[in-house]
Formats: structure tokens, sequence, C-alpha cells
């Protein structure tokens, strides 16, 4: 980390994470080789994780304790109270949230976001694409948003669309007094807080990927059913109408409107799946029961073939056990057919 000049603290990098022992290091050591000009925090908000995720943030923060600032609450706090509470304690003039199995890209990340909300004190909110990293059999686009062209949005554009990635967002601390009672019921993290900090200024967009973004079955959007994260989106806008007394309430009709247009489209496409499902499956039975015709016709076959084969050797058999007097057992036909059958 390149060396700080002294005063308050201009960028926080809110962290917060839970059994993330496999990724936290490297979250750590991408905020720590941020080259920036200024003085700069990492505060760690980690909770009471059931593996060494605790352990290795206090020996970052031993090594480093000028830049880093770990909350180590004694019980497990959840998600959100997670947050909220390491939030508080940030003391930039800007923050930037990383979750504990992201990273930084590019070391000048936060000095350009920051020189770039300098610039721009109209601008509430800088963000920029994300790198994503996919795991656990989860596909998708390599970078998202993959196709945001505008410099500049609005509350408006963000209440219509989640397009601001966590890791890629920096935004100016305290434009409302504290975080609303209804926040931890979201469960939607940093989309219900850029809408609240949005309201306070535009959004500023860089095109250039600076920071990964972990996709996998641990994550906690990822890891959700779509049935879960819709009825979690809608509560979250009534809270957000509610809390702006309805101003907004012309776009949250619309996000709900082309949110059930979206869903009706699944559910269209769902209903062909089925029908093409249904389909292969009649299909399925048809070849079954050929399958099952053929194996009876060859069971008769091989019975008829056989029962001719052997017909003048019973006969010679049967002459020849007279003329000794003795009794012999026979094969049945179709018994020889079988062995004949299984030995093919």
């Amino acid at each position: 980390m390149s060396e700080q000049a002294g005063g308050e603290i201009k960028v926080s990098v809110c962290m917060v994470t839970y059994n993330h022992e496999r990724y936290i290091a490297q979250a750590i050591e991408s905020a720590l080789a941020q080259r920036v000009d200024f003085p700069l925090e990492i505060v760690i908000g980690e909770d009471c994780s059931t593996d060494r995720t605790r352990e290795i943030v206090r020996d970052f923060a031993r090594r480093y304790p000028e830049t880093i600032r770990p909350r180590l609450p004694s019980k497990n706090q959840g998600g959100s109270p997670n947050f909220v509470n390491t939030f508080a304690e940030c003391r930039g003039k800007y923050v930037v949230i990383l979750e504990g199995d992201d990273y930084f890209l590019n070391p000048n990340k936060l000095q350009i976001q920051a020189d770039k909300l300098d610039e721009r004190p109209d601008w509430a909110i800088h963000f920029h694409p994300v790198k994503c990293i996919y795991s656990d059999g989860i596909t998708g686009a390599d970078v998202w948003p993959d196709n945001f062209d505008r410099e500049e949005a609005t509350i408006h554009d963000l209440l219509e669309d989640n397009f601001i990635p966590t890791s890629g967002c920096m935004f100016r601390n305290r434009l409302f007094d504290r975080l609303p009672d209804w926040f931890t019921q979201t469960n939607l993290g940093d989309w219900p807080l850029n809408i609240l900090n949005a309201a306070h200024g535009n959004i500023g967009f860089t095109k250039e990927p600076m920071s990964a973004y972990r996709k996998h079955a641990g994550g906690l959007w990822t890891g959700m059913d779509r049935g879960r994260q819709l009825m979690l989106t809608f509560r979250m806008f009534s809270m957000i109408d509610h809390h702006f007394g309805g101003k907004y309430r012309d776009e949250i009709y619309k996000h709900r409107y082309n949110t059930l247009h979206w869903l009706m489209h699944e559910v269209d496409q769902a209903r062909v799946v089925n029908q093409y499902v249904e389909g292969l499956e009649s299909e399925n039975r048809q070849l079954t029961e050929l399958n099952e015709r053929y194996e009876a016709m060859v069971d008769m076959t091989s019975y008829r073939v056989v029962r001719e084969i052997m017909r003048p050797w019973k006969q010679f058999r049967s002459r020849l056990d007279k003329f000794l007097g003795r009794e012999v057992p026979e094969e049945a036909p179709q018994d020889l057919a079988t062995r004949l059958k299984r030995a093919a």
C-alpha cells in the first residue's frame, strides 16, 4: 500500500465476511495493495465464522494495525446486522463495500473512484463493471453489467434495475443520518442502500472492470432460489415506496409490471419446455414398448429355432433311452434358448 498522508480518513473499505476462509486473504491483500495518496482504512466485520476466517482476519489486523480495524462480535449477528454495524464504523468521506469472497483487480481503483467523486460533487455514487468468477457449476457473462453504456444514471434508472455491482461501487458517506429500521428486513444488501444514496445525487460510470465478483453456491444471492429473490425484491420496493412517501411510485409500479411480464414469459417458456419433455417421455415410452416387443420376439424366435434344432436330437435320444432302458431328464427348449441368448 502506498504511503498515505496523515489526516482524516478519505476512503473506508467496508468488508463483511463469514466462512470465507478460502477467499478472505485475497480480499484483504487486494485492499492493502491499493495505491492511494490519501488516508485509507479497512473495516472488517467478521461474523463468528465456523472456519478459520476470524484467525486470518486477526493475523492481518496484527500486521497492519494502522489500516485494518476488525469488528469481532462474540456472537453471530447475521448478514444484514453485521453489515449495518460494520458500516456504522466506517469513518471515510467515501465508502466501498468489499465482501469477503470478492477482491479488487486494479491497484488504482480507489484512487480513480475517489478522484471521480471529487471532480463531480453532484454524483452520490460512482461505479464500474466487475469481472465475474464462477464456480460450483454456475455460469454467466464474463463481466457484469455487460451492456451498460451511459456515463451517468439516476435513481429512476436504479429503481428500474439493479445494475451496480457491490465491489464496483463507491459512494459518499453520511448522505443520510442512519440506515432506516426496515433496511435489515430486505436482505438485499447494497441495492436499497444505493437507492437511498441515489436520492441525494446522480450515479457516475466508468467502463473498466476494476474488481472481481465471485458467483458460487455459497453466495447469499447466487445460492437463493428465484422465487425467494422475487419475493424479497417486491418486499423491498414496498418499503422503498413507504420510505419516500410515494415519490417514486410510478417507477416502482413500472418495475413490478416488468417483473411480472418477465415472470409470465418464464412461465410460458417453462410450459414449452414441459411440453417438449412430455413429448420426449412419450417417445421414450413408445421406444420402451418396442424394445419389450423386440425382446419377446427374440425369445419366441430363439425358442422356435432351438425347438427345431433339437427335434431330431430328441427323437434319437428317446429311441436310445428306450433301447438302453433308462430315463434321462430333458432340458426344456425355452431354458436352452435363454442360455443361448445370454451367451450371445
